[in-house]
C-alpha cells in the first residue's frame, strides 16, 4: 500500500488502483446528484465549516477572506477547493467574508485583508483542509460475500451526499475465488487506504454481507495491524441486515462458496470479538425480515452492550431483506439521518 501525501481528492481517485487484491473503491462527494423531489425539505445548505458550504442544489460556496484588487485570490483559492473536492466548476461560487461577519464568528478567518502577493499563499491550507473536511462514510454491499459488485449501489451514497457526507463505496473479490477471511482483510485494507489519503476516522455502514463487514471493521485491533492508524479508527459502525454468527451457514447450500467449518465460521463471527468499549454499532433489520436476521441483530447488540459499546436495535416498518436499504437513498429518511449522525459525530 501506498502512504498518503495529505489529502488530495484527486490523488486518491488516481492511487486507488495501488490498494490491489481485487478491491475496488468508488467515491461519491456531494456534488452533481439527481435527487428526487421529498416531502419535507433538509437544511437548505450544509456548512461544512466557516469556509465552505454545500447547498442542495449541489452549489459549492467558497469564503474568502481576501479581497480582490487583481491578486487573484477569489478565482485562485475557489480552483483549489473545486480540485480538492473534483466538483462541477460552473457550481462554485465564492464569497467575501467581511470584517463584521469575521468578528461575529470569533475571527474564524483570520486577517481579511486583501494580503496582497501571499493572499493565495496564506489561505491555501485552510481552504485545502476544507475541501477534505467533509465526513467520511464506508459503505459496503451484500450478496453473501459471493455475488453483486459497487457499481450496483452507487446509490447508496445519495441519501448522506445530500446532507454534506463524503461516502466511498467499496468492492471485494467474492468467493468462492477468495475467503471471507480476505474479503475482510480487503475491507481493512480499504479503511486503512482511505485513513492515509484523508487522515480521517470514518464511519462504515453495509447490509447483508456488508453488515457483518461493517461490524468486522469495528471490532478490528487496528493498532496491531496498522500502527500509524488510531484505535479508534472505525469508532462507529451501522449494520443493516447483517450477519454476525456465522456458524448457521456451515449447514446450508451457500456453504459450497463460503467454504466454512465450525472453527472457521467462529473465528470470522465478530459478535464474538473483543471489542473496545466506546465504540457505537447500530443493527437494523427491516420488520418483515426472517427470524434469524433478526436474531442476528440483536444478538450482536445485547452481547457488544455487555462490552460497553453503544448499541442500538430497530426493525424498520414494511421492509424486508431487500427493500430496507432503498431508504439510504433518501435523504430525508430516519435512517439517512441517523446514519449521517454518526458520521457527523467523528472527529478526523
Amino acid at each position: 500500500m501506498r502512504s498518503g501525501g495529505g489529502s488530495n481528492r484527486r490523488s486518491f481517485l488516481i492511487g486507488a488502483s495501488a490498494v490491489g487484491g481485487g478491491l475496488a473503491l468508488g467515491f461519491a462527494v456531494p456534488f452533481e446528484l439527481a435527487l428526487t423531489a421529498v416531502s419535507a425539505p433538509v437544511a437548505a445548505a450544509a456548512e461544512i465549516n466557516c469556509w465552505l458550504t454545500i447547498a442542495r442544489d449541489d452549489t459549492v460556496t467558497i469564503r474568502v477572506a481576501h479581497s480582490e484588487m487583481g491578486q487573484g485570490a477569489m478565482t485562485g483559492l475557489a480552483m483549489l477547493v473545486a480540485e480538492e473536492l473534483e466538483c462541477d466548476w460552473s457550481k462554485v461560487r465564492t464569497q467575501l467574508v467581511t470584517p463584521t461577519e469575521n468578528t461575529r464568528r470569533n475571527n474564524a478567518w483570520g486577517d481579511t485583508s486583501t494580503g496582497a502577493s501571499r493572499s493565495i499563499a496564506s489561505s491555501q491550507l485552510y481552504l485545502r483542509q476544507a475541501g477534505a473536511a467533509a465526513p467520511l462514510a464506508l459503505f459496503i454491499h451484500g450478496g453473501y460475500w459471493r455475488s453483486l459488485d459497487p457499481s450496483m449501489f452507487s446509490h447508496m451514497a445519495r441519501g448522506l451526499n445530500a446532507r454534506g457526507i463524503t461516502v466511498a463505496v467499496v468492492g471485494y473479490d467474492l468467493c468462492p475465488t477468495v475467503s471471507i477471511a480476505d474479503i475482510t482483510e480487503q475491507m481493512r485494507r480499504a479503511c486503512a487506504f482511505l485513513w492515509q489519503r484523508f487522515g480521517r476516522r470514518m464511519l462504515v455502514y453495509g447490509h447483508s454481507a456488508g453488515g457483518h463487514l461493517s461490524a468486522a471493521m469495528v471490532g478490528t485491533d487496528w493498532v496491531s495491524l496498522y500502527p500509524k492508524a488510531p484505535a479508534d479508527l472505525i469508532p462507529a459502525g451501522y449494520s443493516i441486515s447483517g450477519v454476525f454468527d456465522l456458524a448457521p451457514l456451515v449447514g446450508i447450500s451457500v456453504n459450497e462458496d463460503l467454504r466454512l467449518d465450525a472453527a472457521k465460521a467462529r473465528a470470522l463471527s465478530p459478535v464474538f470479538w473483543p471489542v473496545q468499549s466506546g465504540r457505537i454499532f447500530d443493527a437494523v433489520v427491516g420488520d418483515l425480515e426472517s427470524s434469524e436476521f433478526k436474531r442476528q441483530s440483536r444478538l450482536i447488540a445485547q452481547t457488544w452492550q455487555q462490552a460497553g459499546v453503544q448499541t442500538r436495535y430497530e426493525e424498520i416498518a414494511g421492509t424486508n431483506h431487500f427493500t430496507v436499504i432503498e431508504l439510504l437513498a433518501d435523504p430525508q429518511s430516519a435512517m439517512t439521518a441517523r446514519v449521517a449522525a454518526l458520521a457527523q459525530q467523528i472527529k478526523a
